[in-house]
């Protein structure tokens, strides 16, 4: 049972995003509410399929997909990241789906949705108003009737996808911050160190080496109960305007996950000079299979 919990959480956590995948974070007292002005909302594209694979030692646990689209009629992008275990691993199975409408000029949580298929089922959608300061989730768990929890929330905050966004849009601007991400109903702090110095990474989707930028995420929660997982992470994104995140380490007690990025597809979008003599087109490892 420890070893099923581990594993869930550990493919859970990637929707942090990272990184993945279900914190709210609240912002340090005394620290500004707005965004970082170098923050570029370049990452944000009309369409985008990034597809990953996780792996925990020399076991491959599942795979990870990220969408985003442009919404027709509204100025927010919707993204969607989904975690699925691998065939064939015994007694565990988990598909899970969180989607989030985000603003690229200001990635902060307005629209939340943690959908969680495999049994038991849950649905949680979260918003919150900026205006008059509303938070609200909407719980249903099985067949049981949804609840509905209300609050008042002046913080602005940022859901498990809109944090992925923000670091992307972070990614090598040398910025050191706290910030607001969710868990579950309840706010905590979360460091972000986006590093300026750039490092060479080897993936799948690409057939050489490519230039990256670290992330280093210090999240300050402890989860004795799966492997000894801190909430701290490294992710490195590719070094351009799409900051496409290229792998994820995530170190626990019983060893170390890793989600390393194996196709991508993105509308308009020119590798920069660096990677450019890396890309394959759709056919080859540059495209989604």
């Amino acid at each position: 049972m420890k070893h099923t919990r581990t594993v869930n959480s550990v493919l859970r956590s990637m929707g942090i995003t990272a990184v993945m995948l279900g914190i709210v974070i609240a912002t340090a007292a005394g620290q500004s509410q707005n965004l970082s002005a170098r923050y570029s909302s370049a990452p944000f594209t009309e369409r985008e399929v990034l597809r990953y694979s996780v792996s925990w030692s020399f076991f491959h646990l599942g795979s990870i997909e990220v969408r985003q689209s442009r919404m027709e009629g509204d100025t927010r992008s919707r993204v969607q990241l989904r975690v699925r275990t691998a065939s064939g691993i015994p007694f565990i199975d988990v598909d899970m789906r969180d989607i989030s409408l985000l603003s690229p000029d200001d990635p902060r949580s307005t629209d939340f949705i943690v959908r969680i298929d495999h049994d038991p089922k849950e649905y949680r959608h979260y918003t919150h108003d900026p205006v008059s300061g509303t938070f609200t989730m909407l719980l249903k768990e099985g067949e049981g009737n949804p609840v509905r929890k209300k609050r008042t929330e002046p913080r602005r905050c940022f859901d498990a996808l809109g944090v992925l966004m923000y670091m992307r849009g972070l990614a090598g601007s040398g910025e050191n911050l706290v910030i607001p991400v969710l868990m579950d109903y309840e706010l905590a702090d979360t460091r972000i160190i986006a590093h300026r110095e750039r490092e060479e990474v080897d993936v799948d989707a690409f057939d050489d080496e490519v230039p990256a930028y670290r992330i280093s995420v210090r999240a300050g929660w402890k989860e004795e109960c799966v492997g000894g997982m801190d909430g701290d992470y490294e992710l490195w994104c590719l070094a351009d305007g799409s900051a496409i995140p290229l792998r994820a380490k995530i170190d626990l007690a019983l060893g170390s996950i890793s989600i390393e990025l194996k196709s991508f597809r993105r509308s308009g979008w020119k590798p920069g000079a660096s990677t450019a003599s890396l890309e394959r087109g759709s056919g080859g490892k540059g495209g989604v299979r």
